[in-house]
């Protein structure tokens, strides 16, 4: 009996505190916006065989080129595993390449050709998510993006 008590207060308490954190939790709104967002370039994309956080690698070699793995994850904010599992994509399907001496990435001319074609395609996609976020949530966003990165 006294178990059956505590453990009904403690779906009390925990379905209080499930509700709290779903109601207010900044963390959980934030993943759920970037899977939105995301799902939108990444379907803009996709008929490319290009993912956004592909794009976004290859835009980083190109701005900052001959740059190590682990600098592109810095850079970029992507954590190990994901970065190495979209490099080798990106290296077999000719995107990108790796220096053999240090370890360097570039861009290789089939993933400058694959960053020009893009273009038209993320421009859609921008537009599409500004429309969403509407003019103060797309400058919301920037500033906060802006003000984290320091």
């Amino acid at each position: 009996m006294t178990v059956q008590v505590q453990s009904g207060g403690l779906a009390r308490r925990s379905l209080a505190a499930a509700r709290t954190i779903a109601q207010s939790c900044l963390g959980w709104r934030v993943r759920m916006m970037n899977r939105l967002v995301t799902a939108h370039y990444d379907d803009a994309l996709r008929p490319l065989g290009l993912t956004g956080a592909q794009l976004s690698i290859l835009c980083a070699l190109q701005l900052s080129p001959r740059r190590r793995p682990v600098d592109i994850g810095n850079i970029l904010k992507i954590d190990k595993s994901t970065l190495s599992r979209n490099l080798d994509r990106m290296a077999r399907n000719g995107w990108i390449s790796k220096t053999a001496r240090r370890g360097e990435l570039g861009i290789t001319p089939r993933g400058l050709r694959l960053v020009a074609e893009a273009l038209p395609r993320w421009k859609k996609a921008q537009a599409e998510v500004e429309e969403l976020l509407g003019v103060k949530g797309s400058g919301v966003v920037a500033e906060i993006a802006m003000h984290l990165a320091g």
